[in-house]
């Protein structure tokens, strides 16, 4: 379901700020030291909150249940997640929540395909999933909202934490050139 979320990400509006930030250093590759760390913090972040999700489902639901609002925890991450995607220092109610369309569109498209996964006979069989109730979809809605409470939180606060790398490539230093120096 996050791919559909891709390419009307490519179409998102300009923030207006472009000119007013450093060129990027030729030598700094797509993926740079800060970005990696946003990747790994969100990822774990998803991952934690599913896994936790997963835990509590099965301890108070049959195990087919646990496991259908484990996935729609993961893909509710993902909605919310391509909402954060948008920038990496200006949150989205600086951005417009609703400005990028084709994003809206997308993941009105996802809720869609999400919800025959769960509720059409005929779509559950494949993905061996059972409908979940309102209640359940709340769990998996306030679990994905968290990330999307927490990222933007973050650029609010420290909208640069992440940018490590990205504008001049990371000079490492070595313990065999510090046992040099001394």
């Amino acid at each position: 379901t996050d791919t559909a979320a891709a390419i009307p990400l490519g179409l998102e509006p300009k923030a207006g700020d472009e000119l007013k930030q450093p060129p990027r250093d030729p030598r700094v590759g797509l993926l740079f030291p800060g970005l990696i760390l946003r990747i790994a913090f969100l990822a774990g972040m998803m991952g934690v909150g599913v896994f936790l999700v997963f835990r509590w489902a099965e301890a108070r639901m049959p195990v087919e249940e646990a496991r259908t609002l484990a996935f729609c925890t993961m893909v509710t991450f993902e909605w919310f997640r391509a909402f954060n995607a948008r920038s990496d220092e200006h949150t989205v109610f600086e951005l417009g929540l609703f400005r990028n369309r084709y994003l809206v569109a997308a993941i009105a498209v996802a809720v869609c395909l999400q919800l025959s996964v769960i509720y059409l006979p005929f779509a559950q069989i494949p993905f061996n999933t059972v409908p979940l109730s309102l209640g359940q979809w709340g769990i998996a809605l306030a679990a994905g909202g968290s990330l999307f409470v927490i990222e933007e939180t973050r650029k609010l606060i420290a909208p640069r934490l992440f940018s490590f790398g990205k504008w001049a490539p990371v000079k490492w230093r070595h313990s065999a050139s510090r046992a040099k120096q001394n």
